[in-house]
């Protein structure tokens, strides 16, 4: 089961569950507020958490491969804390659980300011964008996330929601009742800074028996920046469970 980061949905996960699903059966989750799945009023790690464990519940998935990326990667990290024996390993994405800072909430008010009017086109509204989120890679990924209904363009996150929950978002709550002893595996980007040296510490306090890859070449979104290498690591990770 793979869960996505801020901004995302599971079909940005499509070319990697494709690959995976050569040998194994696996699950593409829209969190709350994101993708298909419904609007919610919050946005806290335990509530998204939650919302994950009920679902491996009601699918009677047993020794479950937990995979999460980003703001993904700590929804999995709570729901293994939260009901460990739900979760067979886990496998988190270029993050640790710990608070970072907000370099979201700018993106999100230029979103919720759009004009209506530019919204009559995904070209209309990437026009509008460009010159107030000008990393075109970051502007493309939000503009997926822009749909038609009933013949309008209309955004599918809930950012009323994203504005409001923010802190939470990017925070991390150390409140918590034991560990998680099963297999956990961090997977980091080789340029990414999510993942150092100082927060293995509070990695190994949560999770004691993780270990820890880099993938080389990749910043925050291995699986797209370096997918081969990527693939092979997360490959590795999931056969060796597969052989016990």
């Amino acid at each position: 089961m793979i869960l996505h980061g801020l901004f995302g949905s599971g079909r940005n996960w499509s070319a990697v569950a494709k690959k995976l699903s050569k040998k194994f059966e696996v699950f593409l989750v829209d969190l709350r507020n994101h993708g298909k799945s419904p609007h919610a009023p919050t946005m806290s790690y335990l509530d998204m958490a939650k919302d994950v464990n009920s679902l491996i519940t009601k699918l009677n998935i047993v020794g479950l491969t937990l995979i999460g990326h980003s703001m993904g990667g700590k929804v999995a990290m709570k729901a293994a804390l939260l009901e460990p024996d739900l979760i067979g390993e886990l496998v988190v994405i270029d993050i640790a659980p710990i608070s970072y800072p907000d370099c979201y909430t700018n993106i999100l008010n230029v979103i919720n300011n759009m004009p209506e009017e530019k919204l009559c086109s995904r070209a209309s509204a990437d026009i509008y964008l460009a010159p107030r989120i000008t990393d075109k890679t970051t502007r493309q990924f939000i503009l997926q996330n822009l749909i038609y209904v009933e013949g309008k363009l209309k955004w599918r996150l809930n950012i009323a929601c994203l504005i409001k929950e923010m802190k939470t978002i990017v925070g991390w709550s150390s409140a918590r009742k034991g560990a998680f002893l099963k297999p956990s595996f961090f997977v980091s980007g080789e340029r990414s800074h999510r993942v150092t040296d100082t927060n293995k510490t509070v990695i190994a306090s949560y999770f004691p028996n993780y270990k820890h890859y880099l993938v080389a070449g990749a910043g925050h979104w291995p699986h797209t920046e370096a997918p081969r290498e990527f693939l092979r690591i997360l490959a590795n990770i999931v056969t060796k469970k597969n052989r016990k």
